[in-house]
């Protein structure tokens, strides 16, 4: 019986060296991606920001954000979907009702991948139907981040302590 639980924790955890290696870089790219976008490409104005104060009407906002989302998310997944379809493999290789096809490591699994499948139909597979489901979900993600971020900033007023003093006064 200990024996049995063992193999399942063991089964729980495989996968899990791909997927770390791929979320922090795939993170990282995502989100530089976007800053760079938002920042220096689409903006007109460097130093003008969207804000809950702007004469800027929400679908503008929207569509720019949806932009500058759905492009990032594209290169990010472009790059890091590989190591998630090994990440999936090395998680269904032997598992009940699948075949044993890699030797459970992860560099071997992508070859195993590649060269079984190639690139496009193997480490690629299910990518568009990745795209689709992702790029809505992610513009929505930072459309309701920037949004939150906007909201909760802080005005120039606030953060001016002589402001800040002479306001308590005539409160007195």
């Amino acid at each position: 019986m200990v024996g049995k639980g063992n193999r399942s924790t063991k089964m729980l955890f495989r996968g899990y060296q791909a997927a770390l290696l791929a979320q922090v870089p795939y993170t990282t790219v995502l989100l530089c991606t976007f800053e760079y976008l938002d920042t220096m490409v689409f903006s007109q104005d460097q130093y003008e920001k969207f804000d809950k104060y702007d004469d800027h009407p929400f679908i503008f906002k929207f569509l720019y954000r949806f932009g500058a989302a759905t492009l990032s998310l594209v290169l990010a997944q472009s790059l890091f979907y590989p190591l998630d379809t090994v990440k999936r493999c090395l998680q269904l290789n032997a598992s009940p009702g699948h075949k044993n096809l890699y030797d459970g490591t992860l560099l071997g699994t992508l070859k195993g991948i590649y060269k079984s499948q190639g690139l496009r139909k193997g480490l690629y597979a299910g990518y568009s139907v990745n795209l689709i489901r992702c790029i809505p979900l992610t513009a929505v993600q930072y459309i309701v981040f920037q949004s939150f971020k906007a909201l909760s900033k802080p005005s120039a007023e606030y953060l001016n302590p002589v402001k800040e003093y002479e306001r308590a006064e005539r409160r007195r």
